[in-house]
């Protein structure tokens, strides 16, 4: 995984230098190359992130992370980016108004999404794949994954989730995909349903059509405020600018900031420096492991104003977890008031947030417009404790 957070990093930075060149007319050829490169390892990574969810699965469950969930942008919309530049000769379209908003676990439930679409993706050479999204006025949430591919016999229906079953064995393909998709809505109190009565309406295949429900938790009518969008609308449409006010708030105090990358790859950590420099942020040093890092935080001389901590560190015999590490940090004088990331390819959010940290990044780390409003919003709550590295 490590190699493949690597690449991703490699990508969004290469996105971002290009967005920074404003050569819009002469790399056009890039940028399209770009999406193509970036679309490939998304759709892998989430294949990755099922293996280990179906995993946890079995190993005892998963741990759920509830926030408010705005469906079309945050689940629908990257979905559909994913799958649209593998399968460009498919007609891919999203039906949800964009208010529909729901309390689920995102990183899950957009999986979930992703695994069925993924199936409909592989078996419809022609024809459309459509997802669609409702919320009932029980607050029940109705996802649609429908296709216009082979379908499934009639005699195979009975082993449709069977992680068992080999794509190879069905007209439709449902392998380990198929059963962690109804694992991941069961485990968030929901189920999938197949549809037999539907019908595509293409003369070449009669299709396929899965429903995910979800029952309302109970923080749904709760706190019916809009909620914080993992991407910003149409964000697949556009390249980020680094002119944004977010960036520039930063300045001019950015190139004081003390920082410091604690991960076992040397890759990430000279990706990630590169990114901060991009915003102003020059003074960076680097920890292989946590046990190098609490001694560097230990360590007589000026506080660091951001660390940045990875989660598992096994490549440099590492044995302190970014938990330990970040819990440990805040002990120490050089690291207690600042402000601590911890960032896996992982969902350790709960574990981090527990020990200390003040944000989670999972891996990849956000565009620069994302990641510098993020560290605007917490050098600002930090700016009592008289950092350097402070919005001016």
């Amino acid at each position: 995984r490590n190699p493949l957070a690597a690449a991703m990093y490699a990508v969004t930075l290469q996105r971002d230098s290009l967005a920074q060149a404003q050569l819009e007319t002469a790399l056009r050829d890039v940028h399209t190359m770009n999406k193509i490169m970036q679309s490939s390892l998304d759709y892998i990574h989430e294949l990755l992130a099922s293996l280990l969810d179906h995993n946890n699965v079995l190993s005892g469950g998963v741990d759920l992370e509830l926030d408010k969930v705005a469906v079309h942008d945050d689940i629908l919309a990257p979905v559909k980016s994913i799958i649209q530049m593998r399968k460009q000769h498919i007609r891919v379209s999203t039906t949800c108004d964009s208010s529909v908003v729901f309390v689920a676990d995102r990183v899950r439930l957009k999986r979930t999404v992703l695994n069925l679409v993924s199936n409909a993706m592989r078996y419809t050479t022609e024809g459309f794949i459509e997802i669609g999204a409702k919320v009932e006025p029980s607050g029940t949430l109705f996802i649609s994954v429908a296709d216009s591919g082979p379908g499934i016999p009639r005699e195979r229906l009975a082993h449709m989730f069977d992680p068992s079953v080999r794509i190879a064995e069905l007209h439709q393909g449902v392998g380990i995909g198929m059963c962690l998709a109804r694992q991941l809505a069961r485990a968030m109190g929901g189920d999938i349903h197949f549809d037999p009565a539907y019908t595509s309406g293409v003369a070449s295949g009669p299709g396929t059509k899965f429903t995910i429900r979800l029952p309302p938790s109970a923080r749904q009518f709760k706190d019916a405020s809009p909620p914080r969008l993992a991407t910003p609308p149409a964000a697949s449409k556009r390249v980020p600018h680094l002119a944004a006010p977010s960036l520039a708030s930063l300045q001019p105090r950015a190139e004081a900031c003390r920082v410091l990358l604690v991960d076992d790859e040397v890759v990430i950590r000279q990706l990630m420096a590169r990114r901060l420099r991009q915003l102003g942020i020059v003074n960076i040093e680097h920890a292989e492991n946590g046990e190098q890092a609490v001694k560097m935080a230990g360590e007589n001389g000026a506080p660091f104003d951001l660390v940045i901590v990875d989660h598992y560190m096994p490549c440099t015999n590492g044995v302190m977890t970014g938990s330990e590490t970040i819990k440990a940090l805040r002990t120490c004088p050089g690291t207690a008031r600042s402000v601590i990331i911890g960032s896996s390819g992982n969902d350790m959010s709960s574990e981090h947030l527990c020990s200390g940290a003040d944000l989670f990044w999972r891996k990849p780390t956000p565009s620069n417009d994302k990641l510098a409003e993020d560290l605007v919003t917490l050098f600002r709550a930090r700016m009592p404790s008289g950092s350097t590295c402070t919005p001016s």
